[in-house]
């Protein structure tokens, strides 16, 4: 069971491209796209419990370690967006093997064909991060920004709210005070309740 999540985990990541002792199977990869095309045209949702169905029945006969492989292959090649309980799953979660192939899991995994970014958006939202963030190294893919935006946002929240310890109780414009917020002499006050202080 261990092999098989590290098997599915090398695909995700693009480390191999086909099980051991197999070509790698384009013809599967175009296949399954295709059966995702066709039910987000006819906007019916598709669980990994459908994907696996599906292509293990006649006349496709796939294992269910092929299905969850060639599935891994177009969740690395970007072509696929994964959801399970509402929520996307990012290609570097540790748990998505489990969800492509789990018999607990398929049936809350749900998979569609994903919807692709103009080039003229991921251009726009590129030059903005490296505006915002003052930096030239900028992901590329989809995949790639989002990990980045999470983090360096996460890495900015984390900051401010250090900041935020450290001058608990000092004056500063734009911090959070209490009730009656300004005294006789206009300045900025204190109390147990917090309210907003400008400037």
């Amino acid at each position: 069971m261990q092999a098989v999540t590290q098997i599915l985990l090398r695909f995700l990541t693009g480390a191999v491209t086909a099980l051991p002792g197999m070509e790698p199977n384009r013809d599967a990869d175009s296949a399954m796209e295709e059966y995702l095309e066709m039910q987000d045209a006819k906007k019916l949702p598709t669980s990994m419990a459908d994907v696996q169905s599906k292509y293990s029945a006649i006349p496709y006969g796939w294992k269910e370690i092929d299905i969850a492989a060639v599935t891994a292959q177009l969740i690395y090649s970007q072509k696929v967006t994964i959801k399970y309980a509402g929520n996307t799953i990012q290609p570097d979660n540790p748990k998505l093997p489990d969800m492509l192939r789990k018999k607990s899991e398929i049936g809350k995994t749900s998979i569609s064909k994903r919807k692709t970014i103009s080039a003229t958006m991921m251009r726009d939202v590129k030059a903005m991060l490296r505006d915002y963030f003052d930096i030239m190294d900028v992901p590329d893919d989809e995949d790639g920004l989002i990990r980045f935006v999470t983090e360096k946002f996460s890495e900015q929240r984390d900051y401010y709210a250090s900041l935020d310890v450290r001058y608990d109780g000092h004056k500063y414009p734009g911090s959070w005070i209490g009730a009656g917020s300004h005294s006789s002499d206009g300045r900025c006050t204190f109390s147990e309740e917090r309210q907003y202080c400008p400037d």
